[in-house]
């Protein structure tokens, strides 16, 4: 089922975007790598800085791209198949928790549609590192599946099959290290504390150790304790507006609004929990939902666990290619949703088939609701992609000699969309070589606000992160105006400031189809 739901919700996207940012910067180190086949492939990935603290999703990268190539609906229909194993597997594990059949269903429908964090199949880099989820998931139903075994032998093998998969998460993409530290409270619902706790011992060290060997080789700064605490509590604070968007997905939902119907809907059921008789199947029923929204809690906090050492950049609501930080959160906003909807089945019809309905109509609705947010986004990766084309094919054709040359491309858009770009600084120089098959090649995308300098051997932009090493030299530097065909070589500092006062930057984001 949920395979049939992605060729209907995702099939257009597969046909009609393509790569995007480090999508370029992979498929060029692929392409240009020293040697050529496979194992090229893997010698350049490990070559790479990358490697030391991602090095599983480095190698599955590296085989892709050497795989798939340019093949870009191909790239795209992997994340696909990655986000849809998530999916199954999110739903494999609520049924093995005691989850019933349909609510699993409905919740693991909702994780595929959830338009939040749909990075993690819009993006081909994005479903990538979504395999570290699948890794985690794997890891947690094979620990579940080792609690069970009656042999010794057959439970310890079980168990070092599973602490294996959480190191290989964490070591593919730590956003999952969080929720794995806390596996022992998952395993105690199936199994008493002694056989718990000393499988949560040996998953807390592993876990540790793997996530501090991408700490230590990480290359980006951690943030002071001051900011972490601060960008901690922004990320709480947008998590409010996330539940509401979750809840009604439609409009400017409220999120103090939402937030007040789901703490009411909790104290209802606390209340008529604790009046009723112990063994009373409401109870129970009321005990069983409350936990999942407790959990569903739990799920959030640890998914944004990871995320509060990093760019403060990073928060729930930040758009585009960003969203990618509610991947795991996702799945927690889903369980407290449904369960705050079968709290108010409960405590509208009692213990009886039909509290089930107001959750099954929510999922309903939400799926609509997430399905069109996930068109509207579409579209913008499908801009992205057509103005990528036109800025490539007008490098391609204007830029008379290759070998060694450097091109500033100016008259398109930054930005297709808010978090989606066309190219940025360091996605169009890979991008061009890929396209041109000439790795000699430099291209810089030229900003609204990005000046210049023209010395005496070469320009070279002064501003957004630009500088001497951005340099062209004169009689192999290039200005291309992407909107108005034009091209200049640059050959001398004359040259240069005649082509820098000429040439006019595109717009940062891109205006709306027909303007």
């Amino acid at each position: 089922m949920l395979a049939v739901v992605a060729v209907a919700v995702f099939g257009s996207h597969i046909a009609s975007a393509g790569f995007l940012q480090d999508d370029w910067d992979l498929q060029s180190q692929s392409r240009f790598a020293p040697e050529p086949g496979l194992w090229g492939a893997y010698e350049q990935a490990a070559s790479m800085r990358f490697f030391d603290y991602r090095p599983v999703v480095s190698l599955v990268f590296a085989t892709t791209h050497e795989l798939l190539g340019t093949n870009v609906s191909g790239h795209l229909a992997l994340a696909v198949a990655v986000g849809v194993a998530v999916s199954v597997l999110f739903h494999r594990l609520l049924r093995e928790l005691g989850i019933g059949a349909l609510p699993a269903a409905a919740m693991a429908l909702l994780s595929l549609l959830y338009p939040f964090s749909d990075t993690t199949r819009l993006w081909a880099a994005g479903g990538v590192n979504n395999l570290g989820v699948v890794l985690y998931l794997l890891a947690t139903l094979v620990a579940l599946r080792g609690l069970r075994a009656g042999r010794r032998r057959a439970a310890a093998l079980l168990h070092a099959a599973a602490l294996a998969l959480y190191v290989l998460s964490v070591l593919t993409y730590q956003v999952a290290a969080a929720a794995a530290m806390l596996s022992g409270l998952v395993y105690a619902l199936r199994a008493p504390w002694r056989s718990v706790l000393p499988r949560w011992a040996l998953d807390v060290v592993a876990v540790a150790a793997a996530t501090a060997v991408v700490v230590v080789n990480a290359p980006r700064r951690i943030q002071t304790l001051a900011s972490q605490l601060d960008h901690a509590l922004e990320i709480a604070r947008e998590s409010f507006s996330l539940l509401a968007w979750t809840a009604w997905p439609f409009g400017a939902p409220r999120p103090l609004a939402v937030t007040a119907i789901a703490i009411s809907l909790i104290l209802a059921a606390l209340v008529v929990a604790r009046r009723r008789a112990t063994g009373d199947l409401l109870r129970d029923e009321l005990r069983r939902w409350l936990a999942i929204v407790a959990a569903g809690v739990l799920v959030v906090g640890a998914g944004y666990a990871m995320i509060a050492p990093a760019n403060p950049f990073f928060v729930p609501l930040t758009p585009g290619t960003a969203n990618r930080v509610n991947g795991v959160p996702a799945f927690g906003f889903v369980l407290v949703v449904y369960a705050l909807a079968m709290l108010l089945g409960l405590l509208c019809v009692g213990a009886r088939r039909a509290a089930a309905l107001p959750a099954l109509a929510l999922s309903v609705v939400l799926a609509v609701g997430y399905s069109a947010r996930l068109s509207e986004h579409e579209g913008a990766w499908a801009t992205s992609w057509r103005l990528q084309r036109e800025v490539l094919t007008a490098i391609e054709d204007g830029l008379p000699a290759r070998a060694g040359a450097t091109v500033f491309s100016f008259g398109h858009a930054i930005d297709a969309a808010p978090g989606i770009a066309v190219f940025r600084q360091l996605d169009l120089r890979p991008a061009v070589k890929v396209e041109l098959g000439d790795e000699s090649v430099s291209a810089w995308p030229v900003l609204p606000s990005t000046t210049f300098a023209c010395v005496r051997d070469r320009v070279y932009p002064t501003n957004n992160r630009y500088g001497p090493p951005n340099a062209g030299r004169y009689g192999r530097a290039f200005f291309i105006d992407v909107a108005g065909g034009r091209v200049a070589r640059i050959d001398s500092r004359a040259d240069c400031e005649r082509a820098v006062a000429g040439f006019r930057p595109g717009p940062l984001l891109a205006p709306p189809r027909g303007l």
